[in-house]
């Protein structure tokens, strides 16, 4: 069994293959890491366990298979609440088998400052790949008037003023902005990065329209003008649009009705003979320009506006834009994963940091490491609870939450929290 260098504990995170439709490539993944996480609802606080408090967040990896480390971004870690959200690019991805990951964890760990990384830093930005021109988890950051962009492009938002829009923690995934449908707007600006976007392009926005919201007559969520780039909700019908300016035409394509007070993830894609708009990752409607996208590097990037003052009325969460047409395979992939869909989370793993042979007894190994042991009645792993005894355990693999263990004969043993050896000191509670 492979194990990444010295850290104390793990947990596999299994991707679920029926949600992949292609082999992804550097794929971004959402990891929730809580009381109920993933597909199954699964309970991982024990992470929260071992890290005891925020300060403590980046002593994590995570890996693809057992040991090939993967980049970290780390969106919100709330020890107190036991709740997080990280954002892993997974070099590779399988639609034919489960994707297997492991998150490693251990307080007594250095800070794994070459994987992983708060948003606004070069190792969080390498969690998304070239063709992320910006991407915003809509969180105030570093203050009440802005907004930034986790890729390397560094397309901030600023904010109409501070707090227009105001930031909530009712986001689908953390925190969103939520825009009053009056004049909010958050203005990402004309990069280089947003401006050379012509021949092929995806636009993603996590959206929640307020109940009965009332805009001017549109609710915008993003706007560049000279080449549209325009996602909006028009209030009579609640149905989405995607127009782009190609050839000096607007061209559009309907997402369907978006439902007011209830999460819908939108995605746009265009590349030239196809524009297609997906909702909640399943595509809706296609349509078939041809052609670059007009000029638009004389327009700001706004997102929460359509134009004119036609400004959304509701919440936005992520968004972002790229400069390639996403497949359908990852439209749904996002999807999933923006709903904590995709992973399952399999049970607390501990480091075996030591070996003995023989029965064990008299063994000079220190209180509460773990060892191997070969015994007569057959191989396992055991604790040492203190120098001289050995605990044996039934199963090679140590998962506290169902250890089953014995001194060589039937004994039950509970195992409890030991911070001086980072491991898990079983004691007796019954014995023969």
């Amino acid at each position: 069994m492979a194990w990444l260098g010295t850290w104390a504990k793990r947990v596999k995170i299994t991707i679920d293959q029926t949600d992949i439709d292609a082999a992804l490539s550097d794929f971004p993944f959402l990891v929730y890491i809580s009381t109920s996480s993933g597909r199954n609802g699964d309970d991982v606080s024990f992470v929260f366990d071992e890290l005891q408090n925020d300060a403590n967040r980046k002593k994590i990896a995570v890996t693809l298979g057992e040991d090939t480390e993967c980049y970290v971004e780390i969106e919100k870690w709330d020890d107190a609440n036991e709740e997080a959200w990280l954002w892993v690019k997974v070099p590779s991805v399988s639609s034919g088998a489960d994707t297997e990951l492991y998150l490693y964890y251990d307080s007594d760990h250095a800070d794994n400052d070459t994987y992983v990384a708060n948003t606004n830093s070069v190792v969080a930005q390498s969690v998304w790949d070239s063709d992320f021109k910006l991407v915003c988890h809509m969180r105030d950051d570093p203050d009440t008037s802005h907004v930034r962009d986790s890729t390397s492009n560094n397309n901030d938002g600023t904010k109409l003023a501070a707090g227009q829009p105001a930031v909530t923690t009712s986001g689908q995934i953390a925190d969103a902005q939520d825009f009053d449908g009056d004049d909010d707007v958050i203005n990402c600006g004309r990069d280089a990065s947003l401006n050379n976007i012509n021949a092929a392009i995806t636009i993603e926005a996590l959206v929640k329209p307020h109940t009965g919201y009332t805009p001017d007559d549109v609710s915008g969520i993003c706007n560049k003008w000279n080449g549209r780039l325009q996602i909006w909700i028009n209030p009579p019908t609640g149905v989405a649009t995607l127009r782009l300016r190609i050839g000096a035409a607007d061209k559009d394509v309907s997402f369907g009705v978006v439902p007011e007070n209830d999460w819908s993830y939108l995605a746009g894609t265009y590349i030239t003979g196809s524009q297609i708009a997906y909702l909640d990752g399943s595509l809706v409607n296609e349509t078939a320009p041809t052609g670059d996208i007009d000029d638009h590097s004389a327009s700001n990037l706004e997102i929460g506006r359509y134009s004119g003052g036609r400004n959304h009325d509701g919440l936005i969460d992520e968004f972002r834009v790229s400069n390639t047409n996403r497949n359908a395979a990852w439209i749904k992939a996002t999807k999933e994963s923006l709903w904590d869909d995709l992973l399952a989370f399999g049970s607390e793993e501990i480091l075996v940091l030591a070996e003995a042979s023989g029965s064990g007894i008299g063994t000079s190994i220190a209180t509460g490491i773990l060892v191997k042991l070969g015994l007569a009645a057959g191989s396992g792993i055991g604790i040492a609870l203190a120098e001289g005894e050995v605990w044996f355990c039934k199963s090679t693999r140590v998962e506290p939450s169902h250890l089953e263990v014995a001194r060589l004969k039937a004994s039950r043993l509970e195992p409890v929290r030991l911070k001086s050896s980072r491991l898990p000191l079983c004691q007796e509670t019954r014995r023969s």
